[in-house]
């Protein structure tokens, strides 16, 4: 409470003031009763006297995690409550509002289709949300997450008896989702049995447990999603056409993200919001990172989009996401408008290219910092040129010391030619690289966590989960030698 220049209750105003999610606790030895109510009225969450017991603090802080992680609750249901048009501005999506705003209200079926992780899922919510069904369930059913010897059990519920293990009876997804929705993702996935006895349902508004023959009436509307063409399907017999037909009440086609760039921004801002609310904290897009998102393809569309944002918000514990790190290398080759190639060869063609090349520009004007290079250290010997052999190990020995060049060789000596690192290797890689580089120090300036970017404590975490031990051979968190 007392301090030089100012008291503490003033430090807890200006404190609040500036951030105010932070919770603070006043700790004194100077208790009262109006230095309790003034620190409370400033801001404070608790007021602790002193001396106090092992107790009483240990209450305390018990006290404040259960606050933080309702704040952090909070936050999450309400960055996650949001619409799917939610600061969508495109002409596509702007379209598909429309469909939506004029259907969701009806308890027609509804057919999504779209390329895998474009938002089927979270438009098919949206449209339940908009509905006279929003108070009533909404019940998620992926058809191929489920065995196909199991799947009528699950969906369509059974009888005690129907089968060996049904020890008693058992509603469906179907009678969970009575009066609500009922989303089938990945329809086109749909065996034959499965898909006859959904078409009763949209038919005649009644279902057969498993084991039994007495219908069970139902009021249920049906959402469907696929990534498949169900029109080529059923013309090649793999899909019902009388199920199609009965389906595609309302078909709504989702577009690609890269289809519609204007989105890219303001989908980022409200993933980020999601994610800071998730792992609690505030950062925000820098330009460089807005200027990346446009660059790139997006094959996995939002799906993708929201696990660069988390990952992003993981690693990187500055006010600024530097989200173009982690599009590295593909941003190097990413055509504007076009998806990257998804499969694993062509991206490792990709990076060996990014690789030669790098190579050669260093060869011209020397080697630059390891913690600057695009690619993992230990790579560059694998791809370098044969005519520049030699005077890649001599430059990577003058530059980098005799001990960089022994490390380098064992990248390309454990991995045959043409297979594919995993990601895992290359983090593995890159930070055993920084933490010989600093010779094991993780903390403060100069140390690993500092050279990758990463706050030291997340890299002591990674360390210990993937088994990484320090060049002094003590282990990640620490404590004792292994």
């Amino acid at each position: 409470m007392r301090m030089e220049g100012m008291s503490g209750v003033d430090l807890v105003r200006d404190a609040h003031a500036r951030w105010p999610e932070m919770i603070c606790v006043v700790m004194t030895a100077f208790a009262s009763y109006e230095n309790a109510v003034s620190a409370i009225k400033a801001g404070a969450y608790d007021y602790l006297p002193k001396p106090f017991t092992t107790e009483q603090l240990e209450h305390l802080i018990r006290k404040v995690e259960m606050l933080v992680d309702l704040q952090r609750e909070n936050s999450r249901l309400r960055a996650g409550s949001g619409d799917w048009f939610d600061g969508l501005t495109s002409q596509k999506c702007q379209a598909l509002q429309s469909v939506v705003e004029r259907i969701a209200p009806s308890d027609a079926t509804v057919l999504l289709s779209g390329e895998t992780g474009s938002g089927k899922t979270e438009l098919a919510r949206s449209i339940h949300r908009r509905s006279a069904r929003a108070d009533k369930p909404f019940v998620e059913v992926t058809c191929t997450a489920i065995a196909e010897n199991l799947f009528e059990s699950e969906v369509f519920g059974h009888v005690r008896g129907a089968f060996t293990g049904a020890v008693r009876d058992k509603a469906g997804k179907f009678e969970l989702a009575d009066g609500g929705t009922l989303f089938l993702d990945e329809i086109g996935e749909l065996s034959a049995t499965a898909q006859s006895k959904l078409l009763r349902f949209l038919e005649d508004k009644v279902i057969e447990r498993v084991g039994d023959n007495k219908p069970i009436r139902l009021d249920v509307r049906i959402i469907a999603a696929t990534n498949r063409e169900l029109a080529a399907m059923m013309k090649s017999g793999t899909f019902r056409e009388d199920l199609y037909y009965r389906l595609n009440v309302f078909e709504c086609t989702v577009p690609p993200l890269r289809e519609r760039p204007e989105d890219i921004e303001p989908l980022a801002a409200k993933l980020l919001r999601s994610a800071s609310a998730k792992y609690g904290t505030p950062p925000t897009l820098s330009q460089a990172a807005r200027q990346a998102l446009l660059r790139y393809g997006w094959p996995g569309n939002v799906r993708e989009l929201e696990n660069l944002v988390e990952r992003a918000v993981i690693l990187d514990y500055n006010s600024k996401l530097k989200l173009d790190r982690y599009l590295q290398p593909v941003l190097e080759h990413a055509v504007p408008g076009r998806p990257a190639p998804e499969h694993g060869e062509a991206l490792e063609r990709r990076v060996r290219e990014l690789v030669r090349r790098c190579f050669a520009e260093w060869m011209e004007k020397g080697m630059p910092p390891e913690a600057e290079c695009p690619v993992p250290f230990r790579s560059v010997r694998e791809h370098r040129p044969d005519n520049a052999a030699g005077r890649g190990e001599a430059r990577l020995s003058e530059k980098t010391g005799a001990a960089s060049v022994g490390a380098a060789s064992g990248f390309s000596e454990s991995r045959s030619e043409g297979t594919l690192c995993s990601l895992d290797d290359v983090v593995r890689e890159h930070i055993e690289a920084a933490l010989n580089r600093t010779g094991g120090k993780i903390h403060g300036p100069g140390g690993a966590g500092e050279l990758l970017g990463v706050h030291p404590d997340t890299l002591r975490k990674k360390m210990k989960k993937m088994g990484i031990v320090r060049p002094s051979g003590r282990r990640a968190d620490g404590f004792g030698s292994i």
